[in-house]
């Protein structure tokens, strides 16, 4: 199995495009797991809503939204109950989840990876994967 961690909360027409977007990849994979990463009676209602399978989906519980009008440093330093925070956190500590997908805020990202998971060596910046 293959367990990716999803922020439920990052982009444009989120929530609802992401867990759809969840469901599908589910759909297409059944070596897939997910980890969504927001606001739980939202995520369970739109899982229902559009018939995820919830069996191979976790829940991390997280009550904040970094938006791509904060300075991504300043966000990622003070909204520690934030997807993106949260998401880093579980990524960083559970050997089980083996990605991570975003489709908020990029300095957001791009700035707790850096502070999160540190550079790979001989690498002077973090890259980005569109």
């Amino acid at each position: 199995m293959t367990k990716v961690i999803v922020d439920a909360f990052g982009g444009d027409y989120s929530p609802e495009e992401i867990i759809k977007g969840a469901g599908e990849a589910l759909k297409d994979n059944t070596e897939l797991e997910i980890v969504l990463v927001g606001e739980p009676n939202r995520v369970g209602e739109l899982m229902t809503e559009y018939n995820v399978d919830k069996s191979r989906v976790e829940i991390i519980e997280a009550n904040e939204i970094i938006t791509n009008d904060e300075a991504p440093t300043v966000a990622i330093r003070t909204k520690k109950d934030s997807t993106i925070v949260k998401a880093f956190d579980a990524l960083r500590t559970r050997e089980d989840i083996t990605g991570l997908v975003s489709a908020g805020s990029t300095g957001a990202v791009l700035t707790r990876a850096f502070l999160k998971l540190g550079r790979l060596p001989n690498e002077r910046r973090p890259a980005l994967c569109t």
